[in-house]
């Protein structure tokens, strides 16, 4: 008996060892050769020991492995101290890769280094364990010490739970022998790229492709390793997909196109992530009604998949010509496989879903967004800024809404009144429209009409409960959530009711919606659909969490004139000179540039700003919305809290006092520029730890700038003065945890009980002498306490710049090689004669520069006048 030994085992293995391995992430791998090196040493060193046993090597192989799994962002965790000892203990084996619930994704098996591996594949020793290990999980990890192998079964053998694979079907993909792979000694040791990289591959294959998966955050990741080699594997050329492109492009409002880098690799992501998550979201819904035996087909995918935008583009997708160009077929049949090594049974265990009911605590559900793109895409995750929002801030930027609504704007149903129209123009996984959702539930059911419950909340989420995402993955999450909370009523949407959640970029489309012309229908639809929001919908409640950060892929020529209000500058169509016709963009949208100077330098003096922030464009959308064009509502955004006192944001706050009656400023601060995150001297917990917000167990690190919750209230009556808004301001410092709490003991009225260390509101009087600020201090320390240069030197004219290319000419390091160069160019007693001598000085520059003409006139004038040579200093800018 023999197991098949692959005959390129000890080369790096692509097809069979998972679809298109992708380069190894080289600032993950440089320590692996330091472990490998490691654990040689030491292994050796234990070898030649006579008191070692199998055991002895257990904490340097466990090392070893999870330093793989850390480097290639896998799941699991590597147990051991698992042996057999006993019949109880029978199928208990060395180690495993699982969870520490005793989950197994993977069997190991450990023997000596004078063990080989080849004999250890095939060995049937202890009532053949490699056999009953492999017949449970197609896969094991076999270590001789000395090196690793991956043992699984012939593809043409169907295992049988109870019944050890016999060594004939057993396949020893791969093996790498670690110690021969290491060379040298000391400090010098070095160890064979190859081998880290056979390593990895065998450990990778292991996980990716064959282990099996119990847990929503292990699926998580295995998901997202698969999506990124589908992904690197994605062609240069993505002209034949253009039309797609285009559309995507077009709909969202995406200035980039297939030749840009970050355009690509933005469509790139977006096209794998939408493939993935709409597999995953059909197979929530096939998991729940498939027989135990069953097996998910992707033509399940298109029965099961709620979200009919994603269900089309899946389609075409799978159009064959565009699979073949683009090489997805086998990456789709590897997620479908993975969906069918899933442990339905303990998965769903595992697995909790949103409800109805009240909770602060995030839903499994939402593994499928943050750690996803987290191990697809790092890059992607930290340009976007993608950042839970903490279910209590949730909570309360809520039920402060719903309070208000009742008790200052005349709806004593709050939320659940049927007039009341809200829109969450950056919904992310959905976690404000959920909180809705369950604000409205309760109130239905404080008021006796619980029977209508699911009838209620369906008709609110078709027709004014809303939400606008511009990224896939997350509107993909938001629907299914919000589909399987009303399926949970008994209120299932159906192809004629969809849900308001849309993907369209939220800062686009509500004033000119251009000439767009898009190739695929479902493109349309949601493109037609999003825009009849922004032209009909008549929206009072604007609530989230706006992105902090300007992406580069937005239509930032369109997006600015939001934020040129808060500039103070005025827009004017741009006219083409020769057809005097105003200029259109690629959107079809009428072009616009700046007319005169700034109003913020005008009045306040300021030159460069920052207000290109996101989250400021974010704010012009809910003044426009509800300050400006609605007769009353309420506005909740936590975001940065830079525009509180910024040297930037004065016409910003002037503005939001103009168009509001009372505004509540609960700064929840855990700045690192302006604190470095510590309470600062002369508050409560001085030098003490002050946490950001959004900083939770598994992410320590929350964000870098402070943030604030800020709440708006338009009442139904004539605007105020700004100077006459009331504006309600406290500061929150400390742990995360402890701010969470005090938000929520501040609810509804935002006032905590008597008592209570939870911060109260003290009334701020902003004013054209403060800079209409929002704090009654200003804390030191960010770029914005810094002072302008334009303050620092209120005289400024141009100056040389060397980077003009006027290095050689008249500015030189040496100060007599300028002397004899001008001297030179003015001895000449022609223009001509000057300009073959030194023919740098001759050339004709930008900005109309004559040379002829200024050799001329200064030559009239003596030149050259040596003491003319100054010292220059030159700072790099």
């Amino acid at each position: 008996m023999a197991a098949t030994l692959r005959p390129d085992f000890t080369t790096v293995v692509t097809a069979p060892l998972g679809i298109g391995h992708t380069e190894l992430p080289r600032v993950l791998m440089q320590n692996l050769p330091e472990v490998i090196s490691t654990y040689v040493r030491e292994t050796r060193r234990l070898e030649s020991l006579p008191s070692s046993t199998e055991t002895t090597f257990y904490p340097d192989l466990k090392a070893l492995l999870n330093a793989v799994l850390k480097s290639e962002r896998l799941p699991f965790d590597v147990i051991t101290g698992t042996s057999e000892g006993g019949a109880r203990r029978r199928d208990m084996p060395d180690f495993v890769l699982g969870d520490s619930a005793l989950f197994v994704g993977v069997y190991g098996e450990v023997k000596r280094a004078n063990t080989a591996l080849t004999e250890l594949a095939i060995s049937t020793e202890q009532h053949d364990q490699i056999g009953r290990y492999l017949s449970q999980s197609g896969v094991v990890l076999l270590c001789n010490v000395r090196g690793v192998g991956l043992l699984t079964c012939d593809p043409s053998f169907r295992r049988e739970q109870g019944k050890p694979v016999p060594p004939e079907k057993r396949v020893l993909e791969k093996v790498v022998d670690l110690w021969s792979a290491v060379g040298g000694s000391g400090a010098k040791q070095k160890v064979d790229t190859s081998a880290v990289e056979d390593l990895v591959t065998i450990i990778t294959r292991a996980v990716t492709d064959l282990a099996r998966i119990g847990s929503p955050a292990d699926l998580a990741k295995i998901l997202a390793r698969q999506a990124r080699d589908a992904k690197a594997e994605l062609p240069e050329d993505l002209k034949p997909v253009k039309p797609l492109l285009d559309d995507y492009r077009q709909a969202l409002g995406l200035a980039f196109d297939i030749d840009n880098e970050k355009g690509a690799r933005f469509f790139r992501s977006s096209l794998v992530q939408s493939i993935f998550y709409a597999l995953f979201a059909a197979w929530i819904l096939w998991d729940k009604e498939a027989l135990t035996d069953a097996v998910f087909e992707v033509e399940d995918a298109h029965q099961y998949l709620p979200i009919p935008f994603l269900d089309a583009l899946l389609h075409d997708i799978r159009h064959p010509a565009r699979m073949k160009h683009l090489g997805l077929d086998a990456h789709l049949a590897r997620a479908i496989k993975t969906f069918n090594r899933i442990d339905r049974v303990l998965f769903r265990s595992r697995m909790t879903f949103p409800t109805i009911e009240g909770e602060t605590t995030i839903a499994a559900i939402t593994y499928f967004y943050e750690p996803f793109l987290e191990a697809f895409d790092p890059q992607l995750r930290e340009e976007l800024g993608v950042w839970y929002t903490p279910p209590e801030v949730v909570r309360y930027q809520v039920q402060r809404v719903h309070h208000l609504l009742k008790t200052e704007l005349g709806r004593p149903h709050g939320l659940a009144d049927p007039e009341v129209v809200v829109l969450d123009p950056c919904c992310g996984t959905g976690a404000y429209l959920l909180e809705v959702a369950r604000c409205i539930a309760a109130e239905l059911k404080r008021e006796g009409d619980e029977s209508s419950l699911g009838l209620e909340l369906a008709r609110a989420f078709h027709e004014r409960v809303m939400g606008f995402e511009i990224l896939t993955a997350p509107f993909a999450i938001a629907q299914l959530q919000l589909f399987l909370i009303l399926d949970q009523l008994g209120s299932r949407p159906d192809a004629a009711h969809r849900l308001a959640i849309f993907l369209t970029n939220a800062l686009s489309g509500w004033h000119d919606a251009g000439d767009i012309k898009l190739n695929f229908p479902e493109m349309r639809e949601e493109f037609d659909a999003s825009q009849r929001v922004k032209r009909e919908a008549k929206i009072i409640v604007i609530l989230g969490n706006p992105p902090y950060d300007a992406f580069a892929g937005a239509a930032q020529a369109e997006e600015a004139e939001l934020v040129a209000h808060y500039k103070g500058i005025e827009l004017v169509d741009d006219i083409d000179p020769k057809t005097k016709q105003a200029r259109r963009d690629e959107f079809g949208k009428l072009k616009k540039k700046q007319r005169g100077q700034s109003l913020l330098y005008l009045e306040y003096g300021i030159r460069k700003q920052l207000l290109d922030d996101l989250y400021i464009r974010f704010f012009r959308l809910a003044e426009e919305r509800i300050g400006e064009a609605a007769d009353y509502g309420v506005i909740s955004y936590i975001s940065n809290s830079s525009y509180l006192t910024g040297r930037s944001h004065p016409l910003m706050r002037q503005s939001l006092l103009s168009n509001f009656h009372a505004i509540w400023i609960d700064n929840l601060n855990g700045d690192k520029y302006r604190t470095g995150k510590i309470i600062p001297k002369g508050l409560p917990g001085s030098g003490t730890r002050d946490d950001s917000i959004f900083t939770t167990d598994t992410d320590p690190r929350g964000i870098q700038p402070g943030a604030a919750i800020a709440t708006w209230l338009k009442c139904k009556c004539e605007p105020t003065k700004p100077t006459d808004t009331a504006v309600f301001y406290r500061d929150f410092w400390g742990t995360a945890s402890l701010k969470r709490q005090g938000l929520l003991a501040s609810l509804p009225t935002g006032s905590p009980p008597k008592g209570s260390d939870v911060p109260i509101y003290e009334l701020v009087t902003p004013s054209r002498e403060n800079r209409w600020r929002m704090s009654p201090t200003m804390v030191e320390g960010g770029f914005e306490a810094w002072p302008g240069l334009d303050e620092l030197f209120p005289v400024n004219f141009q100056g040389v710049q060397p980077s003009r290319g006027l290095e050689g000419s008249i500015i030189d390091p040496s100060r007599t090689a300028l002397s004899d160069r001008m001297q030179k160019y003015f001895s000449a007693s022609t223009f001509a004669g000057a300009a073959m001598a030194v023919p740098e000085l001759a050339k004709a520059r930008a900005g109309g520069y004559d040379p002829e003409k200024a050799w001329s006139s200064l030559k009239a004038k003596g030149h050259f006048i040596r003491s003319a040579i100054k010292p220059l200093s030159c700072f790099s800018i």
